[in-house]
């Protein structure tokens, strides 16, 4: 399993190939701004305007620099890292085993 830490800070690396320079990025610290908000609330709500509020740029703009920055939707983020915690758990727990 992977844990939801490497998930995190690996996005924001992988989204930035030289490839994808054209596009508008978030600063990294912002980055790891909102990549913490996540983390530390995956058990909570998160919506779009809450890790907007994080930055200084409109939901819109927000939306647009998070794809840019991590390569998928906030949402779709949010959904990674939560499924990747639940595995975690479940493998903590003996729920299931990590055969690799």
């Amino acid at each position: 399993m992977t844990p939801v830490s490497t998930i995190a800070s690996t996005d924001i690396e992988s989204a930035r190939e030289p490839s994808k320079q054209s596009r508008v990025f978030m600063e990294l610290w912002q980055a790891r701004q909102v990549q913490s908000y996540v983390v530390a609330h995956l058990g909570s709500k998160i919506s779009l305007g809450d890790l907007a509020k994080l930055t200084p740029f409109t939901r819109r703009k927000f939306n647009l620099r998070f794809k840019a920055s991590f390569g998928c939707a906030p949402s779709e983020y949010v959904r990674r890292l939560r499924i990747a915690r639940a595995q975690e758990l479940m493998t903590i727990s003996g729920v299931i085993r990590d055969d690799k």
